[in-house]
């Protein structure tokens, strides 16, 4: 004889172990593990396949306006990918140059081999002063601040101090600037015009010294205020670099007809002659700090861009494939970067690039 009539939800209670009243929050969830409160996860797997690509479709929908407006209300925004924050510049993109300043007339830029600064000329209102900018923060240090014209930085070996050329005389000579005090020294006194100060790794300074419009280049050894010839009858010689062991100078000259980049050992010997076959005008070499690059500028293209090569002349590459001119390359302390001056902006400043060997 069939017994009483049970209805199919108390039928699936008793079956239930360990449950003896249905949880009213399960009542919405009866394909769900029994006795068991479920997340959102579980309803979404319990969807047909079409609910679960609009969801998902849904969300990347979301990700990508949540991205956008990243960009375009922070433009500083570094993403993971293909970003580098070696030198702290906000934005950084290995494939890309990055401005540094936009205030000015900006030239000179010299990159600190011991601290995260570049020195660098200001030109306002007529006459150019020196600046210190931290490309981490963008943060602009004014060093002087005078009716006489300072420009072409350089740094020396210890990170505190400045050579530079300024006209506080009747010639622009050479004057060092202490950055922590902006105490301002005479260097040289020769009559003659004299600019580009270079500082070695042993405290030798070369520079340009300017007889009628032509530069030769000098070497001074502020130690025992020793003057001497390095670089005379070469044509009109600029731009002097010295290698980081203080061995070899490179500079620019004319002898050959165009602008090339030459190497010369410290004693005078063994002028080299690194581009001569390119046929364009290069110059403002500046050395990598492990000494094995030289960038500098040519307009080889056409336009003045920044291009690299091995010491040797060999491997030569161009850094700054760009319509507007740009030169006066600087390394970074750790070689995977170069500062540099363009006008791709209108204005002259300073902008970074990174350099992968």
């Amino acid at each position: 004889m069939p017994g009483p009539h049970v209805p199919a939800r108390r039928i699936r209670s008793i079956l239930h172990v360990g449950t003896t009243d249905p949880d009213p929050e399960n009542e919405g969830h009866r394909r769900g593990r029994p006795g068991t409160r479920r997340g959102w996860w579980s309803g979404l797997r319990a969807r047909p396949i079409v609910d679960q690509v609009l969801a998902a479709v849904l969300t990347a929908a979301v990700l990508g306006v949540f991205g956008l407006l990243l960009r375009v209300l922070l433009p500083n925004f570094s993403a993971p990918s293909g970003q580098s924050s070696d030198v702290g510049v906000p934005g950084f993109a290995r494939d890309r140059a990055v401005p540094l300043t936009s205030a000015g007339y900006d030239e000179d830029p010299a990159w600190s081999a011991t601290s995260n600064l570049i020195a660098f000329s200001r030109r306002t209102e007529g006459v150019s002063d020196l600046f210190l900018v931290d490309p981490s923060t963008r943060q602009e240090t004014r060093l002087t601040d005078d009716r006489f014209p300072d420009g072409t930085p350089a740094w020396a070996p210890d990170g505190r101090q400045l050579a530079f050329a300024s006209k506080r005389s009747a010639t622009t000579q050479l004057f060092v600037i202490d950055t922590s005090t902006g105490h301002v020294e005479p260097l040289t006194r020769t009559g003659l015009q004299a600019t580009s100060p270079s500082w070695s790794s042993q405290g030798r300074i070369a520079f340009v010294q300017r007889t009628d419009g032509t530069g030769s280049i000098y070497v001074l050894t502020p130690s025992i205020d020793l003057l001497s010839p390095l670089v005379v009858d070469q044509g009109n010689s600029e731009a002097p670099a010295w290698s980081p062991d203080g061995a070899i100078l490179a500079f620019e000259s004319d002898v050959g007809g165009d602008d090339d980049v030459f190497v010369v050992r410290a004693d005078g010997t063994g002028l080299v002659d690194l581009t001569a076959d390119t046929g364009g005008n290069d110059g403002a070499p500046a050395w990598s700090p492990d000494g094995r690059w030289i960038a500098f500028a040519s307009d080889r293209a056409g336009n003045r861009d920044i291009y690299v090569m091995r010491s040797d002349g060999s491997d030569r590459r161009q850094l700054t494939p760009d319509v507007r001119n740009d030169r006066g390359p600087t390394w970074s302390p750790d070689g995977r970067h170069v500062a540099f001056v363009s006008e791709r902006t209108g204005i002259r400043a300073l902008y970074v690039v990174a350099f992968n060997p």
